[in-house]
């Protein structure tokens, strides 16, 4: 299996167990609270690093340190900014909307892992 899909099916993993950590911290402490939602976005974040490295090494380009800093901060617009400068003209516009089709994967996968814990564990 490429890297590449190897990080989009950790990512979707990430998703899932960020909805069934959501539910097991209803109730609990605010620290587990706080740790439910950054654990599991710190590593997506790392994923998504990952992705883009990889993304790199196969299409052959190199994005400026702002851009890097960008995606960090502000991922909803620097990772389409990103998708559209690496991208040849026939094929920005389907990276782009393959990514908002992910960050919607990213919704659905949390709540169902959301409902799949209520169902278990209450």
């Amino acid at each position: 299996m490429k890297p590449k899909k190897i990080v989009i099916i950790s990512l979707c993993l990430i998703a899932f167990m960020e909805g069934v950590l959501d539910n097991l911290s209803e109730g609990s402490g605010q620290t587990f609270r706080i740790l439910a939602h950054f654990i599991p976005t710190f590593i997506g974040l790392a994923l998504i690093f990952l992705w883009l490295h990889f993304d790199e090494k196969q299409i052959n380009y190199k994005p400026s340190p702002l851009l890097n800093i960008g995606i960090a901060g502000f991922g909803l617009f620097f990772i389409p900014l990103y998708l559209y400068k690496s991208r040849r003209m026939g094929s920005r516009f389907r990276s782009i909307f393959c990514f908002f089709g992910y960050c919607l994967l990213w919704v659905g996968l949390s709540t169902l892992g959301e409902d799949v814990a209520k169902h278990i564990f209450t």
